[in-house]
């Protein structure tokens, strides 16, 4: 059975930071930009009804490595995404050296993403501490 942080996905699919056919799991680090995150890829009026919000709380200890915008080219926010983006994600998520990447929102440059790797060993030590349905609000909806 699929599970929320088994990051099932990205096997089928490849994303900005990783190539198809990696397990991988995308956060955000408030529900807004999560929301944001959905609505640049799908029209709020064709979002799928069961949408869910999930709450994942990571340790205090456990190490989380950073990419800054400066280490980044000059077309990262580009869409589609420059390979460079994936080619970086995927190295990292081979490596294991860490269960989380804290990477920048493409959407919103100063906000935080957070991919979190299925394969590492910490990952076990990840939980999520709420699940709730989520809607968009419905005044996002008119034209």
């Amino acid at each position: 059975m699929a599970t929320a942080l088994d990051g099932i996905g990205g096997l089928y699919a490849g994303g900005r930071w990783h190539r198809r056919g990696r397990p991988i799991v995308y956060a955000a680090s408030s529900a807004a930009l999560a929301a944001l995150e959905v609505l640049v890829h799908v029209d709020p009026l064709d979002a799928p009804d069961d949408l869910r919000l999930l709450t994942i709380e990571l340790p205090d200890d456990l190490g989380i490595e950073r990419v800054e915008v400066a280490d980044l080219p000059a077309h990262w926010v580009q869409v589609p995404a420059p390979d460079e983006l994936a080619a970086l994600g995927t190295d990292w998520l081979m490596s294991r050296r860490s269960v989380a990447l804290s990477v920048p929102s493409a959407v919103i440059p100063i906000e935080r993403n957070l991919l979190l790797n299925p394969h590492h060993a910490d990952i076990r030590r990840v939980r999520v501490v709420d699940d709730a349905p989520f809607t968009f609000d419905p005044r996002l909806l008119q034209g």
